[in-house]
């Protein structure tokens, strides 16, 4: 039974693509185990990426996206850039598929390292949000993330050297945690995802477009926080972080032409900031309860009674699930004074 989910996006780089399933399944166990999940979001994807994904036989769902204009996204209280809205509906797409109940999502640009999953998930409860630590090169324009280790073990795939970060790893690792860090690579609980309404489709904008006031990864964490549910770093869950980003190796270099073989018969399109996922969303991603098949064929030919007292025990239990899913996330409270009863 798949216990974890682990997510990256993909969209325009096959090399990108290689080289993060590569190393995933090279150094997560818990994939050849069945115990672990990965696949990508391929977010408005080129066909070549797409034709990539089908031949290598690489796990992957396509997620195209509705296109919005500047004055469409400020008028929903988005800010630019304008990609970063489609970015953040393709995490969410990720999430809501996602078949684990705890889901790591990464980038297309890390390169992991042994046990990186393992202390991460040691340290997560349903009280915290997991990222691990992040290993950098020096970017040209953007530096080093201030909570990220300054390495140089190559800034692209072509001159990444892995016995270096490999050896480097081993030598840096130590068990413990930090509060904050990075907000990629993170392990969470799904449902507490959604509890916060997942990511916003956008950065927050100030009073114009081109103004932000709140990026959205740093807006879903702390909306994670206002449920209760605490940011700590893995000082044991390295990972690489090349900064590259994905350059355009594909044969469709036009991201905005999608062939209709690839499209999806609907768009994803942007929710309300304020609005939680509703239950009409999240049904179809819901796992059935282990054994639920079992109990029904059970009861048939057992008479109408014992059926009504079975069904009574089964929605006691599930009222009790639920009842402490609402304790786990701090949430008892508020729906109880939603509700007005005990």
């Amino acid at each position: 039974m798949v216990e974890v989910s682990i997510v990256s996006l993909i969209y325009r780089s096959r090399a990108f693509a290689d080289w993060v399933y590569e190393s995933v399944n090279k150094y997560t166990p818990m994939l050849a185990s069945g115990q672990a999940e990965f696949f990508f979001v391929a977010n408005d994807p080129t066909d070549g990426v797409v034709q990539h994904l089908r031949n290598k036989e690489y796990p992957h769902c396509i997620n195209i996206n509705k296109r919005y204009s500047d004055d469409e996204l400020f008028s929903m209280g988005y800010g630019c850039p304008e990609y970063m809205s489609r970015i953040y509906r393709g995490y969410n797409e990720g999430i809501l598929k996602a078949k684990g109940e705890i889901v790591v999502l990464v980038n297309s640009d890390n390169f992991f390292s042994p046990d990186w999953l393992e202390n991460l998930l040691k340290y997560l409860n349903r009280n915290t949000v997991v990222s691990s630590k992040l290993i950098e090169p020096r970017h040209h324009t953007h530096g080093v993330f201030e909570s990220a280790i300054h390495m140089e073990f190559g800034n692209s795939i072509a001159n990444f050297n892995e016995r270096e970060f490999i050896d480097y790893v081993d030598q840096k690792k130590m068990s413990g945690l930090t509060i904050g860090g990075a907000y990629m690579p993170c392990a969470l609980y799904k449902d507490t995802a959604l509890i916060a309404g997942l990511y916003p489709q956008g950065n927050l904008a100030s009073k114009s477009f081109d103004k932000v006031d709140e990026y959205g990864d740093i807006k879903f964490f702390q909306r994670l926080a206002s449920l209760g549910v605490q940011h700590i770093t893995s000082l044991d869950s390295l990972v690489y972080h090349l900064k590259e980003g994905e350059k355009d190796d594909s044969c469709a270099p036009d991201i905005t032409k999608v062939s209709v073989a690839t499209t999806p018969s609907s768009l994803t399109e942007v929710r309300p900031y304020s609005e939680v996922v509703g239950l009409a969303r999240i049904r179809p991603v819901i796992q059935p309860i282990p054994g639920h098949p079992q109990i029904i064929e059970a009861l048939l030919g057992h008479g109408e009674e014992k059926l009504k007292d079975t069904t009574k025990r089964i929605l006691g239990r599930c009222k009790q699930i639920v009842r402490n899913a609402l304790v786990a996330t701090h949430m008892l409270g508020p729906v109880k004074r939603i509700l007005g009863r005990g």
